[in-house]
């Protein structure tokens, strides 16, 4: 359930920050002791127009289909 209604990533202002990180700290809690070589876990940031939610959201997928993505060294 949304805390703040944030348009988008170039809209974020400073005081919105703390809801952000509580964010990525529930997506984190949730994909605790979930094994990445087993069943990968992707933290998906949406926002804009074109989404049916219009606003800054998040989607924490796993399973089998998950795209891997790697991080380049």
């Amino acid at each position: 359930m949304p805390r703040v209604g944030i348009a988008g990533a170039m809209s974020i202002r400073q005081s919105e920050l703390p809801y952000l990180a509580a964010m990525f700290d529930v997506a984190t809690r949730l994909s605790a002791g979930h094994d990445p070589g087993e069943h990968p876990i992707a933290l998906v940031i949406n926002a804009g127009i074109h989404q049916d939610v219009g606003q800054l959201h998040a989607h924490l997928i796993a399973g089998a289909d998950v795209p891997r993505y790697t991080c380049p060294p």
